[in-house]
């Protein structure tokens, strides 16, 4: 089946030409059709009277195509249709040209279609002036000769910023602006801010100066919005002293800074380290009757908070309360969080039950809890993790897993094991099926408390119940275990773990070999070596650094070189430890030359470590 070429319609070698009937009117249509020889191209003409189409081959599938005809082709078409033809000139050979570009350009520009003016430019960027041949600015020349309205210039400047943007040209942006003057034309104001926003958050002050300079130049009336950016980009610089002195030559002009003005400016001076000079200006503010919302006072109680004044930024929510702005729940949060890092643990509490008290229900209060929770566990509070816990069911809080499992670890800590079995029954009462973190926990703290059949237990059970808890449960067993020198046992665990078809992994023959090595099993510690390389696990010098020490105590001294040998041969990187042990056997040997050798060796190793971590 002949594939068809798609020609415009007037880059036809030869004219197609059809007697019209009175009151109908001619188009023409592309067509396909099957053919069982080369590719064949095809005009199909449609009428819009009763007319039936016809269809029509063109001698000749490649037409010799010019700029001429082209620029034809763009003016008679529609936007979409000249848009679409750009690419489909460009399969048939065709070079666009500065004016074939630019007829496109004005053509989308009347239309109003920014979004197919900035895929345009953005494909002219990726060629770049070599492959274009010209530069995208010249084509603004073109549309002026060509005396475009004010109100084309503006869509047209608006897509090329947009694209310049897009393509990650900041400079190239700035530098699109401040050739404006030569084409007679000012952009919009929404357009510089757009460009002065982008450039603000690329962290280029300069550029945003630059920006704004031209705006001022060229008479644009700027509003709150333009300096709130320009602050935004003093501030990201630190340059606070200049943020100020732009909010004074605001009032100078004439423009009231708006709420979102004000936030940058505190915003700015929290993350430079300057809560106490936000809250000055925070107050001023306030004397001036202009009354700035919550998230305003939170920025400074949170930049309070990390600096360890939680005091004093307590006394900020006193002052935001005295001004009728109601606090929410991350005002405290930031508040029992600052206390508890600080171990004031009763005064979070009194803030959690103030909160609790005004009402207050958002996400956060879950967040909060379980910040607080977690805190006192750590701290082994468990009393007070209880009393939490009890606060959040009496309001109503949703307790999730992570609560629950909150609660969990500090039984857990308290070695409350019975009580820690009876949370797992009441999450499972109440709905709520505990995670993979839940089971870790209560394993680990059972093994901690030195229950690790307990823990055993419990992974069977669960394993039965269908989840499948991954190999850290089982390491946590068998690490136990083997501590308390019930290593059998725990080589049980490991073969339960693959019959589950868990996959065991150095830690999981770590403890095993050095249980075994403890117990002077040296064998079986080095059969479980090779079982260990054997599948594929990739040992490392802990591993390697017990076995030679073990051997050098039972008097194995030869084993031990031998196994060094093979571990430096396989490429592990081996450290001091290692060379130590290996050196010292060949000085008790009497091996001195071997020992100075590994003694040089370990020594040039060490260089070209230090070395290749080192700066440049």
């Amino acid at each position: 089946m002949g594939r068809l070429r798609i020609l415009p319609m007037f880059l036809l070698s030869r004219p197609i030409t059809a007697a019209t009937t009175s009151g109908s009117r001619r188009s023409f249509r592309w067509a396909t059709a099957a053919t069982d020889d080369d590719d064949v191209t095809i005009v199909q003409e449609v009428t819009e009277g009763n007319e039936k189409p016809r269809t029509a081959p063109l001698s000749s599938p490649h037409c010799d195509l010019t700029s001429a005809r082209v620029l034809r082709v763009l003016r008679l078409r529609n936007p979409y249709a000249a848009f679409a033809s750009v690419k489909e000139f460009e399969n048939l050979g065709f070079r666009h040209t500065l004016d074939t570009y630019s007829e496109l350009v004005g053509v989308l520009g009347e239309a109003g279609h920014r979004k197919r003016l900035i895929f345009l430019f953005s494909d002219m960027f990726l060629m770049n002036s070599r492959s274009l041949g010209f530069e995208v600015s010249d084509v603004f020349h073109v549309l002026c000769r060509r005396s475009y309205g004010t109100g084309v210039m503006v869509v047209v400047f608006d897509a090329l910023i947009k694209a310049y943007v897009l393509c990650r040209m900041p400079k190239q942006a700035a530098d699109a602006l401040s050739q404006l003057p030569s084409l007679g034309f000012v952009p919009s104001i929404k357009t510089c801010s757009y460009l002065m926003n982008y450039l603000a958050e690329s962290g280029n002050l300069d550029l945003v100066l630059q920006v704004f300079e031209k705006m001022k130049m060229f008479g644009i009336d700027l509003d709150a919005s333009a300096f709130t950016i320009l602050i935004k980009s003093l501030c990201r610089e630190g340059k606070l002293d200049e943020t100020l002195g732009v909010l004074d030559v605001m009032r100078k002009v004439g423009i009231q800074p708006d709420w979102i003005t004000y936030h940058t400016v505190i915003e700015g001076m929290c993350t430079n380290g300057k809560p106490d000079s936000a809250y000055v200006l925070l107050k001023e503010i306030t004397g001036r009757g202009i009354l700035l919302g919550r998230i305003a006072y939170n920025k400074v109680i949170s930049r309070l908070c990390k600096e360890k004044r939680v005091r004093e930024a307590e006394n900020v929510l006193e002052d935001m309360t005295r001004q009728g702005v109601v606090a929410d729940a991350f005002s405290y949060r930031c508040l029992v969080k600052g206390h508890c890092i600080g171990g004031n643990f009763l005064r979070a509490l009194d803030l959690y039950e103030e909160m609790f008290s005004k009402g207050i229900r958002t996400d956060h209060v879950i967040k909060t809890c379980s910040y607080l929770m977690n805190y006192l566990a750590e701290s082994g509070k468990s009393d007070l993790v209880l009393q939490v816990f009890d606060k959040m069911k009496m309001f109503g809080i949703g307790l999730d897993a992570y609560a629950f499992t909150i609660l969990i670890k500090a039984l857990c800590r308290e070695g409350k094991l019975d009580a820690t079995l009876g949370v797992l029954d009441v999450m499972r009462e109440v709905g709520v099926q505990p995670d993979r973190i839940t089971y870790h926990t209560v394993i680990q703290g059972m093994c901690s408390n030195g229950k690790p059949d307990l823990a055993y237990v419990l992974l069977k059970e669960i394993t039965r119940s269908g989840i499948l808890l991954d190999r850290v449960a089982y390491n946590k067993v068998i690490s136990r275990l083997c501590k308390e020198k019930r290593v059998q046992e725990a080589e049980n665990v490991l073969e339960d773990m693959n019959r589950q078809g868990i996959l065991a992994d150095a830690f999981s023959y770590r403890c095993l070999i050095k249980g075994h090595c403890i117990g002077g099993n040296l064998l079986r510690a080095l059969d479980l070596y090779e079982e260990m390389v054997s599948k594929g696990i990739r040992t490392d010098h802990v591993i390697v650094s017990l076995l030679l020490q073990y051997l050098c105590k039972a008097g194995m001294t030869s084993k031990a070189l031998e196994y060094f040998g093979r571990f430096r041969e396989s490429g592990i990187l081996l450290d001091k430890i290692l060379y130590n042990i290996a050196i010292d056997i060949h000085c008790k040997l009497g091996n001195m030359s071997e020992a100075v050798k590994l003694l040089l060796e370990m020594n040039v190793r060490d260089y070209l470590q230090i070395g290749s971590t080192s700066p440049v």
